[in-house]
């Protein structure tokens, strides 16, 4: 009975759809000016082939990181523990939303090309599914955060590079964003009454998401000579960006692009190693990768400090993305800050959109971002097959989720509020015993040792996981 009463809603929609546009009911002229100044879940540029074949495989890897991390959870007997496993159960990716948001930037980049009743009615219902999409996997997100948290017997805390986070501003950005989602989904309803009505709310200002217009010093150009395994792989920069993720308040960075290395922000100025020992003593030995780094006579890791899950606040990573392709698009000018980013946006003549839209929403390298944090996710993944990473479904919620990547809150299109989450701690008490810099390491090891300080130069743990990749 349910079922025939929503598809009678449906087709009474329908007919009322074709019955507007027969009568001539509609105001494609006032969705376009508010579509070309500011556009729902869209970003010029966005190659959604790719972008669906990374989400696709984005979602295996979650699959496959929550179903071994399940099995070891099963296997240590903390199934009943909500803070260890709901987010393990439950997933921590949005990845409904993921999965309809090529669709979205299809319909909208239909419309702006050819401006039209069949592609304005496409672009609204795309933009109404995602948005709705989006919604359900904010919310399902924020209560299994909250679950995770009130199950808690101590707040956790969450150590990166430069910064740390908590629970309690794990679990208040995660309100946040479900809070996003209901402004996200009630603009995509009122661009359907835009079109269909004429009454068209007005959009979202113009803003630089995390985008600082500091002119940074000459000094913070400085670059070192880099790990050998960097060698050969195609970079741009360095660029200098702001991001509260590396030690310097300005970093300048390396933007490398490969199949190893789909979106790696690497310091051009230093190289970081976890110490290994240190770390382990900080876990109070709880930490079985860090025992196994021992035993293979590992005392120093090599870091991906760019990484997702190296820093809560991905936003610099809009940013590299943008100067990277202003980069391209502005030949002979200077392009090496954020300040530069402004410089060139505030330059773009008005009918300018395409260059404004690709500033303003900085998604055009979202399928290699996302494949950064697949790649990672699989390695994972066999770490639980191993045993070498007990399962926290409250970690994966709070840090593999790279929610402020993965639920867009630095690409206006998507982040409708005012005010952005908070995604560190302000305290910021990180203790640095965990790492060391290889401006220190090189004054008691040669370069060949420092060299074999990762994991992947042993060859027999390189071979499994190579296998374990791919049979999944």
């Amino acid at each position: 009975m349910k079922q025939r009463i929503i598809q009678s809603i449906f087709v009474l929609i329908g007919v009322s759809v074709l019955a507007l546009f027969a009568l001539g009911f509609y105001h494609t002229d006032d969705l376009v000016e508010l579509t070309s100044a500011d556009p729902l879940l869209y970003s010029p540029h966005v190659n959604t082939t790719a972008l669906r074949e990374e989400v696709g495989n984005l979602v295996q890897a979650h699959r496959l990181v929550t179903e071994e991390a399940g099995k070891d959870l099963a296997r240590r007997g903390f199934d009943d523990d909500p803070s260890a496993s709901v987010g393990i159960k439950h997933g921590f990716l949005p990845v409904q939303y993921l999965k309809m948001l090529p669709s979205a930037i299809e319909g909208t980049q239909a419309f702006i090309d050819t401006p039209s009743f069949p592609h304005a009615l496409r672009m609204v219902v795309a933009d109404w599914r995602t948005a709705h999409a989006y919604r359900a996997d904010a919310y399902a997100f924020y209560l299994n955060m909250q679950r995770s948290v009130q199950e808690k017997k101590n707040p956790a805390r969450f150590l990166y590079l430069a910064s740390e986070t908590t629970t309690d501003v794990a679990l208040r950005d995660a309100r946040k964003i479900a809070e996003n989602s209901d402004r996200l989904l009630s603009d995509a309803r009122s661009r359907a009454s835009c079109l269909f009505f004429g009454t068209c709310r007005e959009g979202v200002a113009h803003v630089l998401s995390g985008i600082s217009d500091t002119e940074p010093e000459a000094e913070y150009l400085k670059t070192f000579e880099l790990p050998e395994y960097l060698e050969g792989i195609p970079r741009s920069g360095p660029y200098l960006v702001q991001s509260g993720c590396f030690p310097d308040r300005v970093t300048p960075l390396f933007l490398y692009g490969s199949d190893a290395f789909p979106f790696y922000a690497k310091s051009a100025i230093e190289n970081y190693y976890l110490d290994v020992e240190a770390h382990i003593k900080q876990l109070e030995g709880n930490d079985p990768y860090g025992l196994l780094l021992l035993s293979r006579g590992i005392a120093y890791e090599d870091q991906p400090e760019g990484a997702s899950y190296r820093c809560g606040n991905l936003s610099y990573w809009g940013s590299l993305s943008v100067l990277r392709y202003l980069e391209g698009e502005f030949e002979g000018e200077e392009v090496v800050s954020e300040s530069d980013i402004v410089r060139l946006y505030q330059a773009l003549p008005k009918e300018d959109v395409t260059h404004r839209l690709a500033i303003e929403n900085q998604l055009m390298d979202l399928p290699e971002m996302l494949k950064e944090i697949s790649k990672h996710l699989l390695f994972q993944a066999y770490l639980a097959r191993e045993g070498y990473a007990p399962p926290n479904g409250l970690y994966f919620l709070a840090s593999r989720s790279a929610y402020s990547l993965t639920y867009g809150t630095f690409s206006r299109s998507i982040w409708r509020l005012s005010t952005s989450p908070e995604f560190h701690s302000k305290e910021n008490t990180i203790p640095d015993l965990s790492y060391a810099q290889y401006s220190t390491l090189k004054e008691t090891y040669s370069d060949e040792e420092i060299a074999t300080f990762n994991i992947f130069a042993d060859e027999k743990f390189l071979e499994s996981l190579k296998k374990f990749v791919s049979e999944n």
